[in-house]
């Protein structure tokens, strides 16, 4: 997987990381847990996301609303509120510019991830020690974004390493 590949290349050049995968539609969070114990976690880089272009225009969807939020705000905050307790001191929460430009086929989405950048307010809150990076990104090539039409993607590459590089 990626992960491992990126791992791997970090390793090689001198520097030290680990990582454990977390699926934020597993219910059974003790494993994670567990596995969460063996490590002091520094960082959390949180490119969380369900199928994003799944809103109708002009129309607000409850059920597609939910989805984004278990994503965007309780998935965040339960591993947010566990690794703490594991030395969690810095996250990366991308937020969207879509909650400025509010484009009316994504209402869930950008509302949802304004009610994430709240919850990432509220966890710095909670936790004084916590600094959570939450840039609004502009539209990046991704699989969800991969059109036949042309469209104005940035590539992520850069735009994700600029973000890694300013909370390191």
């Amino acid at each position: 997987i990626d992960a491992d590949r990126i791992a791997r290349d970090i390793n090689l050049n001198g520097k030290s990381i680990s990582f454990i995968q977390y699926d934020v539609l597993d219910s059974e969070k003790s494993i994670f847990i567990e596995k969460a114990s063996k490590y002091k976690f520094t960082h959390l880089y949180y490119f969380v996301t369900p199928h994003i272009f799944s809103g109708e225009n002009g129309f607000f969807s409850e059920r597609v609303f939910e989805s984004f939020i278990k994503f965007y705000v309780i998935e965040f905050f339960k591993i947010v509120d566990c690794l703490v307790d594991f030395g969690l001191k810095k996250i990366l929460y991308p937020s969207t510019t879509a909650i400025d430009e509010v484009p009316l086929n994504m209402g869930e989405y950008m509302t949802a991830k304004s009610a994430g950048e709240l919850v990432c307010k509220f966890l710095e809150k909670k936790y004084p020690s916590l600094e959570i990076s939450k840039p609004r990104i502009s539209r990046m090539a991704t699989d969800q974004t991969v059109n036949i039409f042309p469209v104005n993607n940035v590539h992520p590459s850069n735009v994700v390493l600029d973000l890694v590089r300013k909370i390191n």
